[in-house]
């Protein structure tokens, strides 16, 4: 991983685990599979990590896809 793409990688890991962690928890009511569930969405957010115009749309697109990624995984 390049160091921009790690940047970028731990810069939405730090601003989204603790809410999608709290959501994930909410809908399995277990740590172990809320971890899972963080896990797998941020790997799938590693390997296909979409391109946006800028820093705002970046945002915006981030945690739409995170909350839509981790609203399925938990209800599964």
């Amino acid at each position: 991983m390049d160091s921009e793409a790690e940047i970028k990688f731990n810069r939405a890991y730090e601003m989204y685990f603790v809410m999608l962690y709290k959501i994930a928890f909410l809908y399995t009511g277990s740590r172990d599979d809320s971890e899972d569930i963080l896990q797998e969405v941020f790997m799938k957010y590693l390997y296909k990590s979409p391109s946006f115009k800028d820093n705002n749309h970046e945002k915006a697109g981030c945690r739409k896809r995170f909350l839509i990624i981790t609203l399925k995984l938990s209800k599964e």
